[in-house]
């Protein structure tokens, strides 16, 4: 684990299960941006935003560039952790199947394409994409509600309808919704129809595309990791001139 090989490498020690869950020090680097940050008014300047790390390499979307040359794309992931969930995805062939949007759905290598039966012709069903190219050709984005997913989504502007899958995620959706950069369904809601409504309201409002780009802006303008590795540095150097 390379956490451990560092610690052994320098001589410090861990910070255990509750300090990483909890601690806070001198200076503490947070992924993602005052904006989006709740509460963000109780952090002091021991917190330094640097906004979320959005790698904008450029790869393969693995879906034909003909499947998206639609205007009105819906993209659909539960993320790579809580996304073995064939009823949620079935919802969603009910929800969007003949609706004349063209949907990319990503669910994953736990459960198999066939098991869902055959997709609605506007419907594209793939175990993974390269949900940073997808995204550019977004124009809502039905999550689970991760950090990583919300960040790459907000990045480009793209506004969200949320069903989160456990408590953290849960939190992530709320703020989005609190910010109007997208709208948050629990899964007890989840139904065809509110899927439906809930996207069509997010994709006719152009309120939410505008708060999703604010928040967007918010993350490039916090620096990044070059803010983060300047914050570091001069720290590290404040340290060093009290020691002597």
């Amino acid at each position: 684990m390379l956490g451990r090989r560092l610690r052994r490498q320098y001589g410090v020690p861990g910070t255990g299960i509750m300090g990483l869950m909890f601690g806070s020090s001198d200076l503490n680097i947070v992924y993602t941006s005052r904006h989006f940050q709740p509460c963000a008014e109780s952090f002091d300047d021991r917190f330094q935003f640097i906004g979320p790390s959005v790698d904008l390499r450029s790869e393969p979307a693995n879906v034909p560039s003909d499947e998206t040359a639609e205007t009105d794309v819906i993209y659909v992931s539960l993320g790579t952790l809580f996304n073995a969930d064939p009823a949620f995805y079935r919802t969603c062939f009910d929800a969007f199947g003949g609706q004349g949007a063209r949907v990319i759905m990503s669910i994953g290598t736990a459960i198999a394409e066939a098991s869902l039966g055959p997709p609605p012709a506007n419907v594209v069903v793939k175990p993974w994409v390269s949900q940073l190219e997808v995204l550019r050709r977004t124009s809502v984005f039905v999550s689970h509600g991760g950090m990583n997913s919300v960040s790459e989504s907000l990045h480009h502007g793209v506004p969200l309808v949320l069903v989160p899958q456990m408590g953290e995620q849960e939190i992530v959706a709320r703020r989005v919704e609190d910010l109007g950069a997208g709208l948050c369904i629990t899964k007890t809601e989840v139904t065809a129809d509110v899927l439906r409504q809930s996207v069509r309201r997010v994709q006719s409002d152009e309120r939410f595309r505008i708060q999703a780009a604010l928040a967007g802006k918010s993350f490039r303008a916090a620096g990044g990791a070059a803010r983060g590795a300047d914050a570091i540095l001069a720290f590290t150097r404040a340290q060093a001139r009290r020691a002597h």
